[in-house]
Order: C-alpha cells, then sequence, then structure tokens
C-alpha cells in the first residue's frame, strides 16, 4: 500500500464552528456547505426536508449518520448552518422520537478526520514453497497418500484439494524440501479443512530444526498439540471466514543450514501411522513457508517462490489539517499474534531515520499497547494499555501542552504519567502501520480518527467503548 493508496483510503473534512457530542456517540458539524455535500451518510436520519429537521436550533441540519456499534452505543456524525449554545442546545431526533440530547465541547477552527480506515499492513516476505496451492505438482511428494480434486470451497473463491490416504497400514503425507538458514525463525502455515480425517500435523524435519519437530492440529476440537519439541517452537489453529476451513500453524528456530523436509501428515484419532481404508482424506490449500514468528497473509506461488513488498503508508501532515498544538489519536485494530517485536499502529513523526520526534505514537510489544510522546529524543509521556492477540481493540491518545491522556476499549483513562510541555517539533509526517521503514504492525487496522484538538477523559471512553 503506497502513499497515494493510503489518501485515497482517508475521508478528509474541513469544519468550522463548534463541536458537539453526546454520551451515546460524536456529532461534528460545520458552516461549511462543500463539507456537507461531500460527506455520505450512511442512515440520513433527517435534513431540511423532513420534520425533524425543524426540532434543530438555531441551525438547519444538511446531514446526520447514525451507527450503531453495540451494546446500544451510537456513533453520529452530521454537518449544521447555525451556531448552538449551552442555553439553546441542537435537538435531534430519531425516527422512533427519541432525543440526542447533546452538549457543547468548545470551539473548533477547523477539523483533521480520519474515518474507515481498513487493511492490513505488513512487512515485506516471501514464501519458500513452490505450488503453494497445487500439491498435484511434482515438487510435493506424496507418500502413503494421493492427491484428487475436491468441491470444497477455499479462501480465494476457488477449490481446495483433497490429500487421500492409501489402503495401508503406514504414515499419510506429503512433503517439500526448502533450503533453511541457521538461527532464523520460520513459520509454516496452510489452509485445511476436515474430511473424512479431521486430524492433521506439520513437520519440519531435523536436518534444519535439530529434530523433528511437529504440531498436531484437531479440526474438529480446534485444537493444537505439541507432537515434538524443537526451539522455541510454537502452533496455533485459526478459524477462517469460511465455516469449517481453517489456517493451522508451526513457527520454530531453525538450528542447521541445511535443507529440510516440510511435511503434512494425517492423523486417524491421534495414530500418525494407521491402516487408511484409500477413500478418506482432509482438504488442503495455500501453503505457506516465511521467515518471522507468526504467518503473514498468504502469498500463492507456481514453480518458484514469491514475495510480497512491504506495506508502505505515510502522509506529509501538510495534506490535511494538522494541529501542532494538541490532538487526538483513535485507532481501532486487531493483532492476531502477540510477539517481541514492535510493531506501530500509527506514528506522527518527523520523517527523519533517527525520528527523534514522535508526537503520537501508538505501536505493541508482546501484550502492551503503548501510546507515547517523544521530543528530541527524550519521552514526554508513556502509557502501557493491555490488549488481548486475536480479539478488536480501540485505543485513543491525546496530547496537549502539560497534558496526556489513554484510553483502550472504554475503560479507566490514564493521565497524568510524566507529563510534559508536549508540542510537535519538527513535526512533518504520518506514518500509517509502521514508523518509516521498521517497526511493521503485521496486523489490522480498522479505523483511525485523527481530531486536532484534545478532547475531555469522557470523550476518550465513548470514542472507545
Amino acid at each position: 500500500m503506497d502513499s497515494k493508496t493510503l489518501s485515497e483510503m482517508i475521508s478528509f473534512g474541513r469544519l468550522s464552528g463548534k463541536a458537539y457530542w453526546a454520551a451515546d456517540g460524536l456529532l461534528r458539524f460545520a458552516a461549511d456547505d462543500a463539507l456537507a455535500r461531500s460527506w455520505s451518510p450512511e442512515n440520513l436520519l433527517a435534513d431540511e426536508n423532513q420534520p425533524a429537521a425543524q426540532e434543530i436550533t438555531p441551525g438547519r441540519l444538511r446531514a446526520l449518520t447514525l451507527r450503531m456499534t453495540g451494546a446500544g452505543r451510537v456513533k453520529v456524525t452530521g454537518a449544521f448552518v447555525g451556531v448552538a449554545t449551552a442555553a439553546q442546545p441542537l435537538r435531534i431526533f430519531t425516527r422512533d422520537g427519541q432525543p440526542l440530547r447533546l452538549r457543547p465541547i468548545g470551539d473548533v477552527s477547523w477539523f483533521g478526520l480520519f474515518e474507515q480506515l481498513g487493511g492490513s499492513f505488513w512487512s515485506a516476505a516471501t514464501n519458500l514453497f513452490t505450488w503453494s496451492q497445487d500439491i498435484s505438482q511434482a515438487d510435493w511428494i506424496a507418500l502413503g497418500a494421493t492427491v484428487a480434486a475436491a468441491s470444497q470451497a477455499a479462501p480465494d473463491g476457488a477449490t481446495m484439494q483433497k490429500l487421500v490416504e492409501s489402503a495401508v497400514a503406514e504414515t499419510h503425507r506429503i512433503h517439500q524440501n526448502v533450503a533453511f538458514t541457521g538461527g532464523v525463525t520460520y513459520t509454516v502455515s496452510r489452509y485445511v479443512a476436515a474430511g473424512e480425517r479431521d486430524q492433521i500435523d506439520i513437520m519440519l524435519a531435523a536436518s534444519a530444526f535439530g529434530a523433528d519437530v511437529a504440531w498436531r492440529f484437531d479440526l474438529t476440537a480446534v485444537t493444537a498439540s505439541q507432537v515434538t519439541a524443537g526451539t522455541n517452537d510454537v502452533g496455533s489453529i485459526e478459524a477462517t471466514p469460511i465455516a469449517g476451513v481453517y489456517r493451522i500453524r508451526l513457527t520454530a528456530d531453525a538450528t542447521a543450514t541445511a535443507f529440510a523436509e516440510v511435511r503434512f501428515r494425517l492423523w486417524s484419532a491421534g495414530v500418525l501411522d494407521y491402516a487408511g481404508d484409500g477413500v478418506s482424506g482432509l482438504y488442503l490449500w495455500g501453503g505457506q513457508c516465511e521467515a518471522g514468528d507468526y504467518p503473514s497473509p498468504y502469498i500463492p506461488t507456481a514453480g518458484a517462490a514469491a514475495a510480497r513488498a512491504a506495506d508502505v503508508t505515510s502522509l506529509p501532515l501538510s495534506a490535511f489539517d494538522f494541529n501542532p498544538v494538541e490532538g487526538t489519536l483513535v485507532v481501532t485494530g486487531r493483532l492476531d499474534v502477540q510477539s517481541t517485536a514492535y510493531r506501530v499502529l500509527v506514528c506522527v513523526n518527523d520523517g527523519t531515520a533517527a525520528f527523534q520526534n514522535r508526537y503520537l505514537e501508538i505501536y505493541a510489544k508482546g501484550a502492551t499497547l503503548v501510546a507515547e510522546s517523544w521530543s528530541n529524543g527524550a519521552p514526554l509521556a508513556i502509557f502501557s494499555l493491555p490488549f488481548v492477540a486475536g480479539r478488536p481493540f480501540s485505543v485513543a491518545l491525546r496530547v496537549k501542552a502539560g497534558d496526556f491522556a489513554a484510553c483502550i476499549d472504554g475503560g479507566a483513562v490514564l493521565t497524568g504519567a510524566n507529563p510534559g510541555p508536549v508540542t510537535a517539533t519538527n513535526i512533518t509526517t504520518l506514518s500509517v502501520g509502521r514508523r518509516g521503514p521498521s517497526w511493521p504492525l503485521d496486523g489490522f487496522i480498522s479505523r483511525l480518527v485523527y481530531i486536532p484538538f484534545g478532547v475531555s477523559n469522557e470523550m476518550l471512553q465513548a470514542l472507545t467503548a
């Protein structure tokens, strides 16, 4: 993903006047007709042609979006003409006649907004397997098994292949030889679905891994269990959007530079070497072998290994209305695997290789999200917020002079930890999914919101709930 793509995914808004919020959502309003026309509300509740518009004082409603977000919470966006006051607040009625009572949160001279930025952000990777989704090719060696076409749906909309066991008492498997480098962590993954058999393992041979490292996966119980230990080996099984299709994964450290077999072996009721019936089996698709400690998005290959370039996502601050004095960032995302690596969700920075100035930054390390601000290489404020791998989270960060606060999933707001005179210094760039060329997120962001003023603690909770 390049900067052009990123800019196309961002909705910019320029507002003037006042901003309002209610406990159950956020209302944005402006006296800018061009902006009112540019927004496309998902659910127009009222406009100048509807009676509800007359309930708004003293301005006229141009557009209003109401989006349910779970647990009865409501996100509201809109554009208005006019200015409300605390004595004469805006009154907006939903279709069932229930009012949304709003109150001012302050004057706003402009309002830069990112909304609904959805996508995955990953580092460069290479799939070392050849013919990653066609195990009938000669590069895949089948022993005690054959490969058959099947009708089981694959994640790409095509079909999976079936690994069919022989009618002999033996190990039923396929394998491919791969060149590994000692001291490097590798992850092998594959999409699988149960047939008559519902157990399969991944094995990395001892020639490169010191032992025949193996983990078994049960597609009925949806469990992963170690068969033979290796160096820092980890196995996991994850559901996919297709019912019954899972992505299985084995990660381990190579201990020697050598070719080694990567095997996928059928099991029957916990038994590896068993007498097959010649027709039973399990469905396979999309194998991947890559350097790294977790599986990245699938890279299809044919007769040679294939690479995916890193997602480079940055945008100059001059492309939108950036407030160098204060601001708020809100990010909703998901990281499927915890890692000891630094993984940046978003960073407003100086654009240099050293990144000595990081005005707003949120990154993950281990089981913690870190929200921080740095100036000239020194931390002004740092907060740590726990998150759970595989579960979506929303985190907000507020920064302004002498004040710093963070909140995750509508919980308690952390404030006052080493607050400093936080002001932007030589800040030029917004980076999403990484910090410059390093610290890739290797995860997902579904929403990124930038607000050019420091919102209240109550608002931080409302924005992340």
